[in-house]
């Protein structure tokens, strides 16, 4: 082995990071060959799928190569036992402890590659594939414990990784790529309050699904040192992706009329009946209204006792919106409750 091959090993190896596998739904399935190596395909690199394992290896590919494949998933939904904030017993106070089963999914992880050798020191390609994914989901979003903070969530991503490859000497290639990715998500939950002793303990305001999508931009590269015919040494590195969800749409649904919008046990004889909260009907505005009570003397006219009146404490930013809205919610001369935009 010449001097200057172990010289340029020794400087490649120094300035190399190890690599970190992200947490989460980081899906590195994405080649039947590297699949079969348990993932240790960095330093072999020799079909098509190198592109994402370490796309400095397409040099060594001769000519167009195409490859395609798909990775199937079977995702066991996991057992919990334990507590939540929603497996408080009002009755003596202490949370019980609970379980639940998440649902079984499947998934069909794709992928895709070509690449095209064009001399013997230059090759470039493309790769399509789907590096996070997957999701979890629960069973009954009307009683499961979890229904607060999510019922069913969902991430799907697809990326294009147009790639170049050099081979600079008998032993150093070099490959980088630019990524583009799209990503999809998906959320659903529940509102739930708690307004006393079972069976008010638990009660569901609404549901809610958010579906929406979003970009991002990132980028790899590797190295591909080859000092002898029987030794191969490889490094990859891709960066992370963030994926910010701009364009979503919110569905809110099964929104409960029936809870009782002022709490009043002894109203005054000239006040009507409490009256029950209806949702202002305004389609294309997804706003969730969180609501709070204040105690506010009302004016006194024409003999009319005080009584309190209900404030909107919060109405969340609705996409597009520079700010949240605020409003005011108010009672009109016949006892309806009026939610009115601005202060």
């Amino acid at each position: 082995m010449r001097v200057g091959n172990v010289l340029t090993v020794l400087v490649v190896l120094l300035f190399t990071a190890a690599s970190a596998m992200a947490a989460g739904f980081r899906l590195p399935e994405q080649g039947a060959k590297a699949m079969g190596m348990g993932m240790a395909f960095t330093a072999q690199a020799d079909d098509p799928s190198a592109i994402y394992y370490n796309p400095a290896g397409i040099v060594q590919l001769e000519g167009q190569n195409v490859m395609i494949g798909g990775t199937y998933i079977r995702e066991n939904g996991a057992d919990f036992s334990g507590t939540t904030p929603l497996t408080l017993n009002t009755s003596t106070g202490v949370f019980d402890t609970e379980q639940e089963t998440q649902e079984d999914l499947d998934f069909v992880i794709p992928n895709a590659y070509w690449t095209n050798k064009v001399s013997p020191g230059f090759a470039y390609g493309v790769g399509i594939f789907a590096p996070f994914g997957l999701g979890q989901r629960y069973g009954n979003r009307q009683t499961s414990i979890f229904r607060n903070q999510v019922t069913n969530v969902e991430i799907q991503t697809i990326v294009v990784n147009p790639t170049v490859a050099w081979k600079l000497n008998d032993v150093l290639a070099v490959g980088v790529g630019i990524d583009f990715m799209y990503g999809k998500a998906k959320l659903s939950q529940a509102g739930v309050a708690r307004l006393g002793a079972a069976p008010l303990d638990q009660v569901n305001l609404f549901q809610l699904d958010l579906d929406g999508d979003g970009t991002a931009w990132g980028y790899n590269f590797g190295l591909l040192l080859t000092p002898s015919e029987n030794v191969k040494v490889g490094a990859s590195f891709r960066s992370g992706f963030r994926l910010d969800i701009k364009d979503a749409d919110v569905n809110l649904w099964e929104i409960n009329s029936t809870v009782p919008f002022i709490p009043n046990p002894v109203p005054p004889p000239a006040d009507p009946a409490p009256a029950l909260y209806q949702p202002p009907a305004r389609p294309g505005e997804p706003h969730l209204l969180a609501l709070a009570f204040a105690p506010k003397p009302r004016p006194l006219k024409d003999g009319q006792p005080a009584t309190l009146e209900p404030r909107l404490h919060d109405i969340v930013q609705a996409p597009g919106d520079e700010k949240p809205a605020e409003g005011t919610v108010r009672r009109d001369a016949d006892g309806n409750v009026i939610v009115k935009d601005g202060c």
